[in-house]
């Protein structure tokens, strides 16, 4: 049995709401609490924010709004487009499995700005000697001073290699060929070159989600060798920043382990909907990518279960440098 968790707000300050809370998130699991406010306008603005799958509200008016004498209709009125907006709201935030959204237990506290280059890549001083390892091929990272590297076997290739600057980091090149270095695929534009599909800002704001990047030019060429190419598009992408969460991954990493999630959305129409392909990376301090998945948009709406995924779950003696001959 699969189960989709129902992230649940709750808005209002009475003693049964309280219950609710104590209840549910002790004997139901798969709906957990991300907030909780004590007033109508406050539900409107954490709902806002954290975008949950439900909101439990127990409707009344704000103790300033009791205090002075309006007519019956504009009380109606201010209860009616209160509930309203929060209908709008999660509304908007959509099924988890078909906006895009992780199906993850969210960690606790502040949402925060993250140096994405920080959170990607292992911390230096372990990956001088180290690299991480799981349940497929493991990755070796290295970092220059623009760009850096997943290198993915001993042989120094093949390899995914993102792009960096203090606005973005950018998807770059991926392998096309295992057994050959020569054979990449590569994101250049005629217009904007090699930085045509940023995948988050360097600095993002977490939250559900987070900050969010819409990509009209997903231009890549298929290179078969270094000069030979033929070229392509992905449509419109939409990458987003999810978290933080909580993830428990096994191997060597510590349970419940706080991770942020970028959404790479990519397929997608000319409104970013109906996105065919998502790719969940999930990144984690101090060791960078700690599990990737790949899901398919299915005939009803949301997301497949994942046709594709590593975790990568053990720190593994052993470095290699990346092998290029084109760039």
């Amino acid at each position: 049995m699969r189960i989709l968790l129902s992230r649940v707000f709750l808005g209002g300050d009475s003693e049964s709401l309280g219950k609710f809370n104590r209840s549910t998130s002790g004997r139901t699991p798969e709906l957990p609490i991300v907030g909780e406010v004590l007033d109508g306008l406050h539900a409107v603005q954490g709902a806002t924010e954290l975008r949950p799958d439900r909101v439990a509200l127990d409707i009344g008016l704000p103790s300033r709004l009791r205090k002075v004498s309006y007519p019956s209709k504009t009380l109606v009125k201010y209860s009616m487009v209160l509930l309203a907006l929060l209908v709008a709201l999660t509304g908007c935030g959509g099924n988890p499995n078909g906006s895009g959204a992780p199906t993850l237990t969210p960690a606790g506290g502040s949402s925060g700005t993250y140096d994405m280059l920080a959170w990607m890549t292992m911390k230096p001083s372990m990956a001088a000697t180290q690299h991480m390892a799981g349940t497929a091929n493991p990755v070796y990272t290295s970092v220059t001073a623009s760009r850096f590297y997943w290198t993915k076997t001993g042989n120094g290739y093949p390899w995914d290699i993102q792009l960096y600057d203090n606005n973005y980091i950018y998807l770059w090149v991926t392998e096309l060929d295992w057994q050959n270095p020569n054979s990449f695929k590569e994101f250049n534009s005629p217009t904007k070159g090699k930085f045509n599909l940023p995948f988050a800002p360097r600095f993002a704001k977490g939250g559900f989600p987070g900050s969010t990047v819409k990509s009209s030019d997903s231009t890549y060429e298929i290179h078969s060798d270094c000069n030979t190419f033929v070229t392509k598009t992905l449509g419109h992408v939409i990458n987003s920043v999810w978290g933080p969460y909580q993830e428990t991954l096994g191997g060597q990493l510590p349970p419940k382990l706080t991770t942020l999630v970028i959404n790479y959305q990519y397929s997608c129409d000319a409104n970013y909907a109906n996105c065919r392909d998502k790719e969940e990376f999930h990144l984690a301090q101090p060791y960078g990518l700690v599990k990737w998945q790949h899901q398919r948009l299915g005939a009803n709406g949301t997301y497949d279960p994942p046709d594709n995924v590593t975790v990568f779950n053990r720190v593994v003696n052993g470095q290699v440098a990346p092998v290029t001959t084109c760039f």
